[in-house]
């Protein structure tokens, strides 16, 4: 019978292989716990809670990604460096009904309305008008009081319930808004109002009254 060499006589390459031959699955499940856990930290470490989602349709630059824009109404809500404020200007729609792009912005611009990632919108007339129809758009009636809508009357966007021909105030048609010639959204005119689906109704309504002032 052969005797086997004992650990400590064998060369450094014969132990490597030794171990990896006996040891390997304990090793890779040792890799891969190790990578898990660095993965966790520096997903935690930079994670930042969104406490403001805003989405613009047509905006004069659509693949803008500065949001400095929003940097005055982040200090001045008092929020952390562990939560943001999200500017989308990715969604394009065209005013001709069969222009192809049209299909895959009304397909994401309709998600981020109905289960997240949207809390305030602005938009073009034809776009807004036909969310709001929809009921996508929170009712002004939730959020400002009878004076303010008084104060914006004849800025009013309506919407009309398709079932009951009820009309309902559901946003406001801005005409060249400072903040948003400001920093290069849009100039003349576009529609602007918050998600009904909004998981930030509060920060909304306060973005809403910094917009307008």
């Amino acid at each position: 019978m052969e005797k086997k060499t004992a650990f400590k006589d064998l060369s450094r390459k014969a132990k490597v292989q030794y171990i990896w031959d006996y040891y390997r699955w304990h090793i890779i499940a040792a890799i891969c716990l190790v990578a898990f856990v660095i993965s966790m930290i520096v997903h935690y470490a930079a994670y930042r809670e969104s406490v403001l989602d805003i989405v613009m349709v047509n905006t004069l630059n659509p693949y803008e990604e500065n949001v400095s824009s929003t940097d005055e109404f982040f200090e001045q809500e008092g929020f952390t460096k562990k939560e943001e404020v999200t500017v989308d200007t990715s969604i394009t729609f065209s005013d001709d009904d069969n222009y192809s792009t049209n299909y895959y912005s009304n397909q994401k611009l309709t998600l981020k309305l109905s289960v997240g990632g949207a809390d305030v919108l602005f938009a073009p007339e034809f776009v807004f008008q036909q969310y709001a129809d929809a009921g996508s758009l929170m009712p002004l009636t939730d959020y400002l009081t009878a004076d303010e809508l008084e104060q914006y009357k004849d800025m009013i966007v309506y919407a009309t319930d398709s079932e009951t021909g009820e009309t309902l105030p559901c946003g406001l048609e801005l005409n060249d808004n400072q903040w948003l010639s400001d920093y290069g959204y849009y100039t003349g005119t576009v529609c602007f109002g918050i998600a009904y689906a909004t998981d930030n109704k509060g920060n909304a309504v306060d973005f809403f009254h910094y917009v307008m002032n």
